[in-house]
């Protein structure tokens, strides 16, 4: 009998240990390098990837994306439909990380806010699915005739112009709530510090210092919806010092997103890879300073087949202005076509037979790329007699800030996409096409626009993590989902 007790004791204990180490991992911490340090985490404003990953973690809309990336309730409990209009009624005991009630007023506010000229939201092309949110934006409608209402503080109202795109739209930044009362007591600085962050998602804001480059945010106590964390908290690190690679290599952090020139060395140190096409390299010919007929002539010679060799695992030629993650893996568009005329026939009409003067090609320094643009550059070198100077940039912000200026003759740049909507992909060009070749066609029309290459974003993550699910629908890692196991 004493040994059957002891065998007993023995199995409980083992079973009762191994239960228990299956729910370690909630009271993880998990340790991700930031591509870049942001300087708001105001939904409405947000305009980079990691400052949008950081805010759609710290809120919920009326719908949100699950595990899988379908489309479900968020804040809201449920919807009902009668046409064009829905109704979604919020959960019971909703709250803001401080513990003030949230409201349906909040999401009025906060959409009204978004579409709003005033606050130039980056992503609020997405509301245009919204009665009147179009004609709001273009500062034909004051921002009251938004159809959103809120009868009472559980309903929410929204009549729609495309019922088809709605929910979807309503999972955006731009359609998290705001707290009107807490936005104007923070007088100008909403977003912009630890103090002027008021969130309602997931998780909340518990640190956020600039001087040494961390954020840390953990469970949100007063969330009260179906996501809640597998984990305790996420810090976040911006080394200005070692690579993201060499972070990972050393055990410092269990995610950092890589560049493509990383992702061999990731793979020799058993890192796990997830990888999509969301960036397109764009060589703009500025045309205050070559012709039509001139720009021309560069487009209908631009040779991809003799860069394409210099482009490595990460890079790919295209001759599309849309990565994958906005167009489709498989979906293929039409390109410029051109004259039969020989290219030496129409540079010789375009410049009247006189030689160019010296070109140069400012290009965001990318050590790949800037070995294609030698073959670009030398390809026409060859055939015109031209000269070429290259010039590497490596502020962005600086190379955007020329580009609206045209201070340059010719600019070679990156341009990305946050997420799978073609609007606000197609927002950064200023025109409003849904088509796909039909806005291509728009863009590379003039012939000022010349698409080069397409790169793949990655995101490495060390053995231990897994449910870090990021796809070509989104690149948002929902850390809600994050499981890290010792």
């Amino acid at each position: 009998m004493k040994k059957f007790l002891t065998f007993f004791v023995t199995i409980f204990i083992a079973i009762t240990t191994l239960c228990g180490c299956g729910e370690d991992y909630k009271n993880a911490t998990i340790y991700y390098e930031l591509a870049s340090f942001p300087t708001t985490l105001d939904p409405s404003v947000v305009g980079d990837s990691t400052a949008a990953m950081i805010s759609s973690n710290i809120y919920e809309g009326l719908m949100r994306l699950d595990y899988d990336l379908n489309i479900v309730c968020g804040a809201a409990e449920s919807y009902t439909v009668s046409g064009n209009t829905y109704t979604f009624t919020l959960r019971d005991n909703l709250k803001w990380s401080n513990g003030d009630p949230l409201t349906a007023k909040d999401f009025v506010f906060g959409l009204r806010r978004s579409v709003d000229p005033k606050t130039n939201s980056p992503s609020a092309q997405k509301l245009s699915c919204i009665k009147n949110a179009s004609e709001i934006m273009s500062g034909k409608l004051p921002v009251q005739n938004l159809a959103v209402t809120a009868p009472d503080d559980k309903t929410v109202i929204i009549e729609s112009v495309n019922s088809a795109q709605l929910l979807s739209s309503l999972t955006c930044l731009a359609a998290m709530p705001c707290n009107e009362e807490f936005f104007n007591k923070s007088a100008g600085e909403y977003g912009m510090t630890s103090s002027t962050v008021l969130s309602n998602g997931s998780y909340r804001i518990r640190l956020w210092d600039f001087e040494n480059g961390k954020i840390r945010i953990t469970k949100n106590p007063n969330y009260n919806g179906s996501f809640v964390p597998n984990n305790t908290s996420v810090i976040l690190t911006k080394d200005e010092e070692l690579s993201p690679i060499q972070r990972l290599e050393n055990e410092n952090v269990d995610i950092a997103q890589i560049d493509s020139l990383s992702i061999s060395k990731a793979k020799e140190l058993g890192l796990n890879c997830l990888t999509f096409e969301n960036t397109v390299w764009l060589l703009s010919v500025n045309d205050t300073k070559f012709s039509k007929e001139l720009r021309s002539v560069f487009a209908m010679t631009f040779n991809r087949d003799k860069y394409s060799k210099s482009l490595v695992d990460g890079y790919r030629v295209t001759s599309d202005v849309f990565p994958a993650v906005v167009k489709g893996k498989d979906t293929v568009l039409s390109p410029i076509t051109f004259s039969s005329v020989s290219p030496l026939t129409a540079f010789k009409n375009a410049t009247g037979g006189k030689p160019l003067d010296k070109i140069s090609i400012i290009y965001y320094d990318d050590p790949v790329i800037k070995n294609a643009l030698v073959d670009i550059a030398g390809n026409w070198q060859q055939l015109f007699g031209v000269t070429i100077n290259l010039v590497p940039s490596s502020n962005l912000i600086d190379l955007q800030n020329q580009l609206k200026a045209k201070t340059y003759d010719m600019c070679l740049f990156p341009i990305s996409a946050n997420d799978t909507s073609i609007s606000g992909y197609l927002k950064q060009f200023s025109v409003t096409e849904n088509d796909l070749q039909k806005a291509q066609n728009l863009i590379l029309g003039d012939l000022s626009i010349i698409p080069v290459a397409v790169q793949d974003t990655c995101y490495a993550m060390t053995y231990n993590i897994t449910n870090a699910n990021v796809s070509l629908r989104s690149e948002i890692i929902d850390y809600s989902f994050v499981i890290k196991k010792d």
